[in-house]
Formats: structure tokens, C-alpha cells, sequence
């Protein structure tokens, strides 16, 4: 049966890292165990060792007798991991990842906090072998999924991955509805929009004023903007004279996390300007 988590980060490693060898669930013959997902980039002497755990309702939560074994089931693993890597990988610049889309900050009980059995695995490992596992978690693992998206959207050949040719049908599905709307007169909504759980408040009017180049929308009313406007987050980077991959930074506005830099105020008043469909809103 096809596990959705390894193969995500085999696509990864082999169209972002670019690995030239991927193997799945490497079986450990002195440790009698199991290695998720490594990958080689032979050039550049890379090797990278990963553990995936794909919990969604619950988070990252490994249990043993009723009580949460995250920290001693991870140091256990990435300890064999790295006596493997050692022995038969010594010649490789190694990297250990774990890779876990929901790791839950809880606020309760600490023997529960995901977050923080995370910084006890890597003071575990780190004190052991001086290792520092990267964590592939959260912001992050999204982060991942936007570059492959990025990856599968300008790439013109048939990706053999079934994942990554998933997101190249829907990326160029995309482009070719927004043009057929555009040709026919039309307005577009994004039909894939980088955030997926994107919606559009109606409830919240916004209306764009062309005085000067004065700026004053908060994050929420930027991001209402952008999609009646039909603009994925990627479309705002590039229109910004940015790399399309740099559409965290619109993420990062739209959340208010940090200001949008001045000299990007008139190109978005321009660039939302034009879209009647405000005014009937």
C-alpha cells in the first residue's frame, strides 16, 4: 500500500534535493529496524535520513501503555539511524529529518506537548552523537509543499511521481481555465489557490481607492483582495517583480506577521484596482 508521507518526502528529496537514489524503508540489519525514507545526491555528497510520522487528528503522537512515547521512540529511532549513517553513509554530508505535518503546542499537561517532547528529542540526540535533526513540521512542511508545487507548475515534462503529477495537472488545469475565463470575458476565482483552505468573506467589504499610493489595509482585507481578485499568492509575487516561490512573503502580510514594504503599496493598488467586481460586491 502506498504511504502518502513517504512518498512526499521521496518527491522532495528527489525534485528538490535532487537525489539521484531514493530507497523506502531501508531495513537495518544490526539494529533490526527501519529507516523511512534516504535519499543520495551523489554530486554534492548528500545523504539524508528521514523518519516521517503523517498523524492528523491527534498530532505527532506515538503511545506506549496509554501514555505518550514521542521522545523515546524518536530518540530511539534517529540513534539508529545515526550509528547506520555512520558506519555504511560516512563518506556523505548527512542530514536527519523528521518529517510531521502537525505538531501541537498544547498548553496543558507538558507530558502531552508535542512541541516540547520535539526539543527533548533534539537535546537527547545532540547530547549522544552532537547531531541536530532538522524538523520538517508545521510551517515548514508546508513550506515544502509550496516548493514542490512551484517545482510541478514549471515543469513541462510528465513527472513520473503519481504526487507530483497530480499537483502538474492541477497547476496547468489552473492556467488553462483562468485563460479560457479571461478569453470569454469572464472574472476567475483561483480554482487553486496556494492556501487551500482559502475562503472568501463576503461579509467583509473592501473597497480599493486609486488616491496617491496610500496604503491602509489590514492582512484580512488584503488577502479578501486577492482572491475575489482571482490571484493565487504566487500570481501577487510575480506581479511584484518576485520569484513566485517567494509567496510566504504574501502569507506573511496577509497574517500580519510583518508590514508589506512601501515600495510594493502602489503595484498592489494597481494591481487590485481594475477589478470591477469590487464595486458589486
Amino acid at each position: 500500500m502506498l504511504n502518502v508521507g513517504e512518498q512526499l518526502v521521496s518527491s522532495y528529496l528527489r525534485y528538490i534535493r535532487k537525489c539521484d537514489f531514493i530507497q523506502t524503508n531501508l531495513y537495518t540489519i544490526e539494529s533490526q529496524g527501519e529507516i523511512d525514507v534516504v535519499g543520495l545526491n551523489i554530486a554534492e555528497q548528500q545523504v539524508y535520513i528521514c523518519e516521517v510520522a503523517v498523524h492528523l487528528t491527534t498530532g505527532l503522537q506515538y503511545v506506549r501503555d496509554n501514555k505518550p512515547n514521542n521522545v523515546q521512540k524518536l530518540t530511539d529511532k534517529f540513534s539508529r539511524d545515526i550509528e547506520y549513517a555512520r558506519k555504511y553513509l560516512d563518506e556523505y554530508n548527512q542530514h536527519f529529518m523528521l518529517w510531521s505535518p502537525i505538531v501541537k503546542d498544547t498548553q496543558g499537561n507538558p507530558e502531552n506537548n508535542q512541541t516540547r517532547h520535539l526539543e527533548e528529542i533534539k537535546a537527547n540526540i545532540q547530547e549522544q552523537y552532537s547531531v541536530e535533526i532538522e524538523f520538517i513540521v508545521n510551517e515548514r512542511f508546508q513550506e515544502c509543499l509550496v516548493e514542490l508545487r512551484n517545482y510541478a507548475r514549471a515543469e513541462t515534462k510528465n513527472i513520473q511521481c503519481p504526487l507530483v503529477r497530480l499537483m502538474q495537472i492541477e497547476e496547468y488545469l489552473d492556467k488553462h481555465v483562468k485563460k479560457l475565463t479571461h478569453m470569454q470575458g469572464r472574472e476567475s476565482t483561483p480554482i487553486l489557490p496556494d492556501k487551500r483552505n482559502e475562503e472568501i468573506d463576503n461579509s467583509t467589504p473592501v473597497t480599493v481607492t486609486a488616491s496617491g499610493t496610500e496604503f491602509s489595509y489590514t492582512g484580512p482585507e488584503m488577502k479578501v483582495l486577492r482572491l475575489k481578485a482571482g490571484l493565487s499568492q504566487g500570481d501577487v509575487a510575480e506581479e511584484l517583480g518576485m520569484k513566485r516561490s517567494s509567496s510566504a512573503a504574501i502569507g506573511d502580510w496577509e497574517a500580519e506577521r510583518v508590514k508589506v514594504p512601501p515600495k510594493h503599496h502602489a503595484t498592489l493598488l494597481s494591481l487590485y484596482q481594475p477589478r470591477k467586481m469590487y464595486q458589486n460586491d
